[in-house]
């Protein structure tokens, strides 16, 4: 994985080790207050592994094929999810507020997760919009995004809808066409309901 990242500095593109040794080190302090302090450690490496999983995979794979492959795979698990839902409710839906309310897990363990996977989700789904041809992200928008909206809904991560609704804002600042600000639009809209 560290071998990777010697040739992200090449071709144009160069990778900042800094926002992730940032966290590395923030996750290494709050080690120090965690009330499980292994854990926090190796989520802290964890993630930084991700992290660097991510700038190699980025490197090295273009963006209509980062997009569709994120898009497709994301639109799966929440597929998963929601068909789990309707086939063993007990299994797909967690217990949460001491067991007074049931939120969509799915196969994603927990709502939360399941809410940032969908948002996630949306988000690919207009990138899609902007770098797949159309035969290619008018599928993904109809299927994932569908299951993404359902799922975002069903798991109640309020969360993940404030997430989605703030990169939303900056995506749509930064690129402003027509189509883009009326399906991002149209997306935060459904999600906040």
């Amino acid at each position: 994985m560290l071998g990777g990242v010697g040739e992200l500095k090449g071709g144009g593109r160069r990778w900042s080790g800094g926002t992730p040794l940032a966290f590395a080190g923030w996750g290494l302090v709050s080690t120090a207050y965690s009330p499980t302090p292994l854990y926090t450690v190796g989520g802290s490496v964890g993630m930084l592994g991700m992290w660097m999983v991510a700038a190699v995979v980025v490197r090295r794979t273009s963006r209509e094929a980062l997009v569709a492959t994120v898009s497709v795979a994301l639109t799966i698990g929440t597929l998963l999810s929601i068909a789990l839902y309707f086939a063993l409710p007990g299994r797909a839906m967690a217990v949460v507020d001491s067991g007074s309310i049931f939120r969509l897990a799915g196969v994603f363990s927990a709502p939360n997760t399941l809410g940032r996977a969908a948002a996630l989700l949306l988000l690919f789904l207009i990138l899609a919009v902007m770098h797949l041809r159309p035969a290619l992200w008018v599928p993904l928008v109809l299927i994932g995004g569908s299951s993404a909206l359902a799922c975002l809904f069903l798991s109640g991560s309020r969360t993940a809808m404030l997430a989605l609704l703030c990169a939303s804002v900056v995506v749509v600042l930064r690129h402003r066409p027509v189509l883009l600000t009326a399906t991002t639009a149209l997306l935060v809209s459904v999600a906040a309901v």
